[in-house]
């Protein structure tokens, strides 16, 4: 992205590891701070084709593998999700397996309370978050979702302090935590 140089800068090191380090195709840190500025572009219609056409997209998802269990999947959901529906087109999305999609949505959840406490303009993208959980979580476990019903808790607690902002995140998570519970009570039965 020309007019990105942060953007451009962090690519370069992408595609010139021998420069970073013994294993940087996946820096921890380096990555957490180009999803978070991806995660912030997708947000905005107008940056969605360049993130596409750019291979910004193909780039996070062959980060999945490698973040399972970390901070970056709730920036991988926050991308994939705003940009599928508007690119729908692009194949390299369509790569991306059910069982993949499952995982990053239920890892964003284990750090959704961690990070709109830290940053409340990630609050907006919670009903978002809610319907691309409700999709993919069809194929959950029972553990999995004890652990998806455990972070929109967390959620939820976060929400309800004093002062917090709510929106319509709160009646997003209510609403993902009731249809957790049920699809929970089908294990039982």
């Amino acid at each position: 992205l020309p007019c990105c140089p942060d953007l451009r800068f962090v690519c370069d090191r992408v595609q010139h590891p021998a420069d970073y380090g013994t294993d940087c195709f996946f820096d921890d840190d380096r990555d957490l701070c180009y999803l978070e500025l991806v995660f912030a572009l997708a947000r905005n219609s107008y940056w969605r084709p360049h993130l596409c056409g750019d291979g910004h997209v193909d780039r996070c998802i062959s980060i999945i593998a490698r973040c399972k269990r970390r901070r970056h999947s709730f920036y991988l959901a926050g991308i994939f999700l705003q940009i599928a529906p508007e690119q729908s087109s692009i194949t390299s999305l369509e790569s991306i397996t059910e069982q993949q999609w499952w995982g990053v949505m239920l890892d964003a959840w284990g750090y959704a309370s961690y990070i709109i406490k830290g940053d409340i303009h990630c609050l907006e993208f919670l009903p978002v978050l809610v319907e691309g959980t409700k999709k993919y979580m069809e194929i959950a476990s029972k553990s999995d979702l004890e652990q998806l019903i455990k972070g929109v808790d967390f959620v939820l607690n976060i929400l309800e302090e004093p002062g917090a902002e709510h929106g319509e995140g709160v009646a997003a998570a209510v609403e993902l935590r009731t249809v957790a519970g049920d699809k929970l009570e089908t294990f039982s039965q």
